[in-house]
């Protein structure tokens, strides 16, 4: 949802001809670059909502643990962060919607899809690629929040549980089965998903000019 909404963003208004008359205001590129992420929130907050709610249902029924809530809160933030900035990117360095939304589409699928499906296949005939493959699930989103809800789910580590609560984490690699694996490794690809974002935002800025008419 954010992934289209954010790529819509300037090529909407190009291609109704609001854009130029945008740029000739007192604005700076730097206001309208923020007043560009604000929509997409105001815009796709609604379907954010969705999870915590979920989330606070299963977490009263006991049957996930609070501890999910921390991991599953910066694994979002950040690929909100990352799709917002790239969509604004893309928006922003394209005149047309529909290739805007179709190469920000490409990333996702192509970073979390098809990336970790052709390593998979690869690694068959290299251990080298094999310890890639473990690495680069590792750091898909979609992985991270199976991983953390799996391992932090069930009534046994519920709020309910009446006996101590062991969190069971499955990652790839075997190693990393700890919790505070796990926290290194939801940090970790956070930040590096935050510093993408933010460097597709400031990329967005510089094109904001650029190619205008």
């Amino acid at each position: 949802f954010t992934t289209v909404i954010s790529a819509t963003a300037v090529t909407g208004e190009k291609e109704s001809r609001c854009w130029p008359l945008l740029l000739c205001t007192t604005l700076t590129d730097g206001h309208i670059l923020w007043g560009k992420v604000v929509g997409v929130i105001r815009r796709c907050w609604p379907g954010w909502v969705f999870v915590p709610v979920h989330l606070l249902l299963f977490t009263l029924f006991g049957l996930i643990n609070p501890v999910a809530w921390l991991h599953l809160a910066v694994i979002a933030t950040s690929v909100m962060m990352m799709l917002t900035g790239s969509g604004l990117y893309f928006s922003a360095r394209f005149r047309r919607t529909t290739t805007a939304v179709t190469v920000n589409m490409g990333l996702v699928l192509g970073l979390w899809v098809a990336l970790p499906i052709l390593l998979a296949i690869l690694s068959q005939r290299s251990e080298v690629l094999g310890d890639l493959t473990e690495t680069a699930m590792s750091a898909n989103p979609v992985v991270q929040a199976y991983v953390v809800t799996e391992g932090a789910g069930g009534a046994k580590r519920g709020i309910y549980a009446t006996r101590r609560v062991s969190f069971d984490y499955d990652w790839p690699d075997s190693e990393w089965d700890a919790p505070k694996d796990t926290t290194g490794i939801v940090m970790s690809t956070g930040v590096v998903h935050v510093v993408i974002g933010l460097l597709f935002a400031w990329r967005a800025k510089c094109c904001f000019r650029r190619g205008v008419f």
